[in-house]
């Protein structure tokens, strides 16, 4: 037999996102070529920013593609390279770059708080912001968990009302690279290494391997040793 059902709810309101960007920059050579580089500094704005909305279960659906609000991007990025050596047998450079990003929810619809997850958007924040209850340590009096509560009060009632906006985001604050370029005659090496600063990211595995009820599921971490005894 065949049969049909609805996966997903219609939106007649849904648009398309759009975005302006100013970007200006400066490329520039010093010292008879040996030093070079290029900075350029940006601003985006994302308008009707496109999401999964969470929908009420009451409604039987999940989620509804909606556009939810907008959203500012604006940074610096400076490359730079110096040349060593430059001569018909030897060549050898070295290079570097970092790029800063600061993202921002500047309009949201509703209450301005949109949950995904263990994440979620809310107007003044970045994209990707860690939504959780803030841990306050372990109890040294009996070990308890302790958390801190909306009002700033360390508890040991686990509650995800307490939930608020951390200054800790999955997308790094600043990212960038630097390598090496070196030949001689018709041999060559080149090399590259890149760098992520302030980027947080939710460790599942960790949490397994730190539990001591979940010994049947994986091993367990050295720093079992080191919990709270009596």
């Amino acid at each position: 037999s065949t049969g049909f059902w609805v996966t997903t709810v219609r939106n007649p309101d849904l648009k398309w996102e759009t975005t302006k960007q100013t970007n200006v920059g400066v490329d520039f050579l010093f010292w008879d070529t040996k030093i070079g580089g290029s900075l350029d500094v940006y601003q985006k704005i994302t308008e009707d920013l496109f999401l999964n909305q969470p929908l009420s279960t009451l409604s039987a659906f999940n989620s509804i593609n909606a556009n939810v609000g907008s959203m500012e991007n604006k940074g610096v990025e400076l490359a730079l390279k110096y040349q060593i050596l430059n001569n018909d047998k030897l060549k050898w450079s070295v290079n570097g770059n970092i790029a800063y990003n600061k993202n921002e929810i500047i309009k949201l619809v509703g209450d301005g708080l949109i949950e995904t997850g263990i994440t979620a958007l809310s107007e003044g924040d970045a994209l990707g912001s860690f939504y959780a209850v803030p841990w306050a340590g372990v109890n040294p009096a009996n070990g308890a968990p302790l958390y801190e509560d909306l009002n700033g009060n360390i508890t040991e009632t686990y509650s995800a009302d307490n939930r608020v906006i951390l200054d800790k985001t999955r997308d790094p604050k600043y990212v960038g690279g630097f390598g090496t370029n070196f030949s001689y005659k018709n041999f060559s090496l080149t090399s590259l290494f890149s760098y992520a600063i302030g980027q947080y990211r939710n460790n599942g595995s960790l949490a397994v391997v730190e539990d001591p009820t979940a010994v049947s599921l994986s091993n367990q971490s050295t720093s079992i040793i080191r919990e709270w005894s009596q």
